[in-house]
């Protein structure tokens, strides 16, 4: 089989990387093959043919946008990894800022292929977890896949509310600004826990197991 030329995967990258750029600014139903091609100077033609359509134009994209989220969360999960991605991150905010843009209009448009990223960011936040536990530096939990959907609904909330956070804050209105704030509290959220005793949980738990002397409950 032939390879491509270098060129050829270039261009291809160089379309997959504007299409990024306007889906995460205009959003994918206000976003045409047509100005994706523009945006990166080639034909609409030439983007047929390395992508098929727009569905395999998007599938490129959340490819690309969830590969490189998945390898920052694999990361943060170690504190020399962590240091190193929020080093990164203020060098080049403008880079993080895109990929959450994306994730959001992605997350937030309401179809299938919404509901088809959620599932992986769930995934996603289920195997760091899991990974944590088997190194140590995360708690066992009783029901690991309930604490991921927990956290993707936490990250998938903190992108569609972002700019009232940062109103609510005080804050600049940019991604920077408002992680720049959040990061510490979240950290010393997750590190030492909210509650200094397990009465709530301890009161959930009888509240909503049943009871087998109950008649009604059985």
């Amino acid at each position: 089989m032939r390879s491509a030329p270098q060129d050829d995967l270039t261009t291809k990258a160089r379309i997959r990387d504007s299409a990024i750029r306007l889906y995460a600014r205009d959003g994918f139903a206000k976003t045409s093959l047509r100005a994706i091609a523009a945006e990166a100077g080639v034909s609409p033609g030439l983007l047929i043919h390395h992508f098929g359509s727009t569905v395999g134009l998007r599938e490129a994209c959340d490819e690309q946008v969830l590969g490189v989220a998945s390898a920052r969360a694999s990361s943060k999960m170690q504190p020399g990894g962590l240091k190193h991605l929020m080093e990164e991150f203020n060098r080049n905010p403008q880079g993080y800022a895109l990929e959450m843009d994306y994730l959001r209009q992605a997350l937030l448009e309401g179809t299938a292929t919404s509901a088809s990223l959620f599932r992986h960011l769930v995934e996603l936040s289920e195997a760091v977890i899991r990974s944590g536990i088997e190194d140590g530096t995360v708690r066992p939990f009783a029901d690991v896949r309930g604490i991921a959907v927990l956290t993707a609904l936490t990250s998938v909330g903190s992108l569609a509310f972002g700019p009232f956070a940062a109103e609510t804050l005080g804050v600049d209105g940019d991604w920077q600004s408002v992680i720049q704030r959040i990061g510490a509290p979240g950290l010393e959220l997750y590190t030492h826990g909210f509650y200094t005793t397990d009465a709530f949980l301890t009161a959930y738990r009888e509240a909503t197991t049943p009871d087998p002397d109950d008649p009604q409950e059985a």
